[in-house]
């Protein structure tokens, strides 16, 4: 065949091999050889590509596709048709969680041609686009921005979407870099779109560095920035004392970011830093002493909780904070005193916080008001609540999973298994497994979130 290539009799051949034989494979390469040999038409390429494709070799399919789809050329319908299905399955190779480089560098090549072109491409097709070239490792922050603006002008009903895929994107590749500078050029392209800005914030702490934190809220954003944040954030300037006192707030809800994602060392850096700023600031406080606490180290989170329910007295997560405290030091009951007032163990604290709405509807908080029933021997008491609790984990189970936080989900079904245990063992009379006190267990056998709960909005 190499020597004196005849078509015709290839073609025969194949004809022979696929409808006589049944040797499809063998037919197929013999339709590639032949298509490759021949002098392409459009049909001919749009077959030599999609066959091309059928054997994973992408960069070739994409070639050819570029080869015989010149910007003057006007298709019909069918070949239209035709052309789309090829590129759709460009696209689907390239966004396959096992996409190799080829794929990706492939769809990306032909889209960008059709792009330069002026083609007119479906939002959903620009859309993907950005998540394939945000795949590509040479693609800039400001090219796949810039990508992601293309789709929301060609979808402004839609426009927000299309601009936050530039974030989605990026974050799914975890190029937290790149996403901080993408999440910058966006927010400050958009200035009336506080929401980019707050993606910023988020982005700042997915680095899970609590130095380039401190950086983004007390250098790096501006004053105007930082009010707009903060009136997104509901952060009063004048409740917290002017600007410095908002760059501290920011910076405090850069740290719960950090502890909501997972990463309790760098927020607890940032809680301290914010703590060097403001001393008295109840919430970082609360959630620095809540981590020392699950992390066993009592006599470090004593103080802080302490400060924490003296500033924010009306908080259920502070109130839970200082009455787990008391339940892990084993003073689950009130003692008293000679003169003065009883002193408050952890079954006053955690009442305090479930009479307020917030506080009745977290499971966690009415779990550990459980505990302290059962530590109590109030066992009726101790079912009502566990039962109250598992009813309130479910609900934020079902939540956590719609918003895709795994490790998140993972905590919570394991609290709901440990609710569903302890409501068993009471039923049969045994020994429920509830938290222990520090004398049982050091280290304690829970990992929470600092401020038992989400982050503010």
């Amino acid at each position: 065949l190499d020597r004196a290539f005849d078509p015709v009799l290839a073609k025969r051949r194949e004809s022979l091999l696929r409808d006589v034989l049944d040797r499809g494979p063998e037919a197929n390469d013999l339709l590639l050889l032949r298509l490759q040999k021949s002098q392409r038409g459009l049909e001919a390429g749009l077959d030599l590509a999609k066959l091309l494709l059928t054997r994973e070799r992408h960069e070739e399919a994409a070639a050819e596709l570029a080869r015989i789809l010149p910007p003057e050329l006007q298709l019909t319908r069918p070949q239209a048709q035709a052309a789309s299905g090829l590129m759709a399955e460009l696209i689907t190779a390239a966004l396959h969680p096992d996409a190799d480089a080829g794929a990706v560098r492939a769809a990306e090549d032909m889209l960008q041609l059709f792009v330069d072109q002026d083609r007119v491409l479906a939002p959903q097709v620009l859309a993907q686009r950005v998540y394939i070239m945000a795949r590509r490792p040479d693609r800039t922050p400001r090219q796949i921005v810039e990508a992601a603006e293309r789709t929301a002008l060609a979808d402004p009903d839609n426009k927000l979407t299309r601009l936050a895929d530039a974030l989605r994107a990026l974050r799914q590749q975890d190029r937290r870099a790149d996403l901080v500078e993408a999440s910058t050029l966006l927010s400050r392209a958009h200035p009336d779109n506080d929401l980019l800005l707050d993606q910023r914030l988020a982005s700042v702490a997915n680095l899970r560095d609590a130095d380039a934190a401190v950086a983004f809220a007390l250098e790096q954003l501006s004053d105007a920035e930082a009010l707009r944040l903060a009136k997104y954030r509901r952060i009063d300037p004048e409740a917290v004392g002017g600007m410095g006192g908002v760059r501290t707030e920011l910076l405090y809800h850069t740290g719960i970011e950090l502890r909501v994602a997972g990463h309790a060392e760098a927020s607890r850096r940032v809680y301290r830093a914010v703590l060097e700023r403001d001393d008295a600031h109840g919430m970082a406080a609360n959630n620095l002493g809540y981590d020392l606490l699950e992390s066993g180290d009592l006599a470090g989170a004593e103080p802080l909780l302490e400060l924490a329910a003296e500033r924010e007295p009306a908080s259920p997560n502070v109130l839970d904070s200082i009455g787990w405290l008391r339940y892990r030091q084993g003073r689950f009951a009130d003692t008293p005193r000679v003169n003065g007032p009883d002193v408050p163990g952890a079954r006053t604290w955690l009442l305090r916080a479930v009479e307020r709405p917030e506080g009745a509807a977290n499971g966690v908080l009415l779990d550990h008001l459980a505990d302290t029933h059962y530590r109590l021997g109030e066992l009726d008491l101790a079912g009502i609540r566990w039962k109250q609790a598992e009813a309130r984990v479910r609900d934020s189970l079902r939540l956590l999973r719609q918003r895709g936080n795994a490790a998140r989900v993972a905590e919570m079904a394991r609290r709901q298994q440990n609710i569903a245990e302890k409501l068993a063992a009471l039923d049969r009379g045994a020994p429920a497994p509830v938290a222990p006190i520090a004398e049982e267990d050091p280290a304690g056998d829970e990992a929470e979130d600092a401020d038992g709960g989400e982050p503010p909005q």
